[in-house]
């Protein structure tokens, strides 16, 4: 978009007015925490649970929609940390219609924090589109937009090969467990203040709590027996297990407990117990003397800019209670966050597993190459007084004589603009290796024949540069002339079932990235906070949901509409 530059104390001035009045629109300042953040949660629930989309024709959709009311609630709860009080006060009669408006808001209130943190980072320039609207841009072209959508919504898994695990849980028609689930029904009260209380029978969560275990411990390639601070990976799956399993039930208990005449079951939307009761239920699958370590470790965290309930579930409602989300805590793509949160809380322990996580998937890459496979880990000496990176691949190229120059770059994929520049900087570093080896093989014309890597001396037509990316494929602002990009386990498989060239062709023109206009659309989006209207861009899927006209799902869209001008 056209625009006049900005000059940098105005983009602050102007942040500051956007805060003052996202926080003013809130209607939640002086109000008590602990109820803000309890309904803050079953809102969040009824949001998520009234958009039971599945067919694939909506999945990205209902991924789109999920995220937006996930983070919405998160920028909610780091806001009500802010402005909420920590006293009991009088509360609004129309505090759920503020609620819901301030989730709706605060899913928007994210369009902001994505352009200024891509300002910050220099990704992004600020422009005065007209008085009191600025627009910011990225240097980014249609291919940028493309490789985005590709890493958020459609990469390939943090796992060296594709595993079909199937996720194993009791069937509840089945009389062993569904009587199980009759009698907590039974023995069920109503409460005025808390609604319906229940006591989940043990062995029946026990076995939910099993088949969950079972299936992320197949998933999760890290040995189980990493030591985490004061608990293990194997506590932490079991603990994540054992919310999993009273999150499932919770959601049955609810349905089930709904009469024909009434809108609403008269269970809480979201669970909460005292933290008493949750470390007595994590005390059935843990070791007794990793429970507290393992509640910290699940404890979200408001003063934390990427504080996420879909990683860190257990909100502190107060007065020794904590809450979660049920649907939030069965959507969250568990495998993956597992390894988010070593990131973020044990960036030791997570620095050696990766470490070595690269080489064991260059030592599975000679089965799966074949005949194409030349080397690996090839070492290059001393050079101009620094040491050189090794070729992580060599390759046999598409004509006699042909190789193809590899560096492989393992990450978790990024899944918000943060973590995506972060991941930028660790591929520039792999660009960097490349242009360091190009220019050694350049100089070096023999070094590859006298290794018996070939039969003749090379020159530099000889030689292709591929980076080559699995997790994270980094965005459009990765790049260096001579060198291509790929996705790991696309270009992998095209050598492999086409040959070297096939995979190559993909590499430059990217045509197996999603496509714009087809799997996605780039919109500008525009919102506005007081008197100024900030524009962004957004990839959006060209699917619909199908239910939609979910009244909760309409409203939450209608109270966005507030703030999109």
């Amino acid at each position: 978009m056209e625009g006049k530059p900005l000059e940098e104390a105005l983009v602050r001035s102007i942040e500051r007015d956007i805060d003052a009045a996202f926080r003013k629109t809130l209607g939640i300042t002086g109000l008590w925490k602990s109820t803000l953040r309890s309904a803050a949660l079953d809102i969040m629930e009824e949001l998520l649970t009234g958009h039971g989309t599945t067919t694939d024709a909506s999945s990205v959709s209902l991924k789109s929609y999920s995220l937006n009311v996930v983070n919405g609630c998160n920028v909610l709860l780091r806001q009500i940390e802010i402005l909420g009080s920590d006293t009991k006060t009088v509360l609004p009669p129309d505090l759920e219609a503020r609620m819901k408006r301030a989730i709706a808001a605060s899913s928007l209130y994210t369009t902001v924090e994505d352009a200024y943190t891509s300002y910050s980072r220099g990704y992004a320039k600020a422009v005065l589109l007209a008085k009191e609207s600025v627009c910011f841009d990225t240097p980014g072209t249609e291919l940028d937009a493309r490789l985005r959508f590709f890493g958020s919504i459609s990469s390939s898994s943090d796992r060296i090969a594709d595993k079909q695990v199937a996720l194993q849980l009791p069937d509840l028609m089945v009389k062993e467990h569904g009587e199980k689930m009759v009698q907590t029904l039974l023995n069920s009260k109503i409460e005025q203040m808390g609604g319906l209380q229940y006591s989940m029978d043990k062995t029946l969560l026990h076995d939910f709590s099993e088949g969950y275990r079972s299936f992320f411990a197949d998933i999760i390639e890290m040995p189980m027996n990493t030591v985490l601070g004061d608990t293990t990976l194997d506590g932490v799956v079991r603990a994540y297990s054992m919310l999993c399993a009273a999150s499932h039930l919770h959601k049955w208990i609810t349905v089930l407990s709904k009469p024909p005449e009434m809108q609403r079951s008269p269970n809480w939307p979201s669970l909460w117990r005292q933290e008493s009761a949750w470390k007595q239920l994590l005390a059935q699958v843990c070791p007794i003397d990793q429970v507290d370590a393992l509640v910290d470790l699940f404890l979200f965290d408001p003063n934390r800019l990427d504080a996420d309930v879909s990683l860190t579930p257990f909100v502190n409602l107060g007065e020794g209670y904590l809450a979660l989300s049920p649907t939030a805590v069965l959507r969250s793509n568990f495998p993956r966050n597992v390894l988010a949160l070593l990131i973020r809380k044990f960036p030791n322990e997570y620095s050696t597993y990766t470490s070595g996580r690269e080489k064991a998937l260059l030592a599975s890459a000679k089965d799966v190459l074949g005949k194409h496979w030349i080397g690996a880990g090839v070492q290059l000496p001393k050079w101009k007084g620094k040491q050189l990176p090794d070729v992580d691949l060599l390759l046999g190229g598409p004509d006699p004589g042909k190789f193809v120059v590899c560096e492989v770059k393992w990450q978790l994929s990024g899944s918000s603009t943060r973590e995506v520049i972060n991941r930028d900087e660790y591929l520039r570093k792999g660009l960097h290796q490349l242009e360091q080896i190009r220019e050694f093989l350049i100089a070096h014309p023999s070094f590859l024949k006298d290794r018996g890597l070939t039969n003749h001396v090379t020159t530099s037509s000889d030689f292709e540069y591929v980076l080559l990316c699995k997790g994270h494929l980094g965005s459009e602002t990765v790049q260096s002339d001579g060198i291509l990009k790929c996705d790991y386990d696309v270009f992998c498989r095209s050598v492999t079932e086409h040959g070297v060239l096939s995979a190559l062709t993909l590499a430059r023109d990217n045509s197996y990235l999603p496509k714009l206009g087809v799997d996605f659309t780039l919109e500008p989006i525009s919102v506005r906070f007081g008197r100024w209207r900030l524009s962004w861009w957004t990839l959006l899927s060209v699917a619909l949901p199908e239910d939609d006209e979910t009244n909760m799902v309409t409203d939450f869209y209608i109270d966005s509409a507030e703030f999109l001008q």
